[in-house]
């Protein structure tokens, strides 16, 4: 069972698809996310991802799964496990509404995430900032 902890959202000034290839390939992890340093395929929609030391997950597994308007990266093997709902919505043809959803699957830490959900939601948001500033960049190329 999933425990919903936020949602940010971001308005991109790209076409949903320069957003969506962004994400679809978790290797573009090293681009927007500083504290992920290494990124390796394991299998098909599979990678192992490396972090600093000092976060809470060194070391995870993100299964990458796609939808109509959504990617979702489901992490599995670290201290937390989680999933990340991106939602890609069309606002028009050079504008994008970019979201990120965290779920935390039920464990000892749930209740300390909550207390903390809002450091957490901050990182994530820098990094959706990140993120927007690529798809954009990406957009111009």
């Amino acid at each position: 069972m999933e425990t919903k902890l936020f949602t940010n959202t971001i308005m991109v000034n790209s076409s949903t698809q320069t957003a969506k290839t962004l994400l679809e390939n978790v290797q573009n992890i090293l681009k927007w996310d500083y504290e992920i340093v290494e990124v390796t395929p394991i299998g098909a929609h599979k990678f192992k991802l490396y972090r600093k030391h000092g976060a809470l997950n060194q070391q995870e597994i993100i299964k990458v799964e796609v939808g109509r308007n959504e990617v979702s990266y489901v992490s599995t093997m670290g201290k937390v496990e989680y999933r990340v709902i991106w939602t890609i919505d069309e606002v028009n043809a050079t504008q994008t509404s970019l979201s990120q959803t965290l779920y935390l699957e039920k464990s000892v830490l749930t209740s300390l995430a909550k207390v903390i959900s809002s450091v957490v939601q901050n990182a994530f948001a820098g990094n959706l900032q990140v993120l927007k500033h690529l798809c954009e960049l990406e957009e111009v190329a």
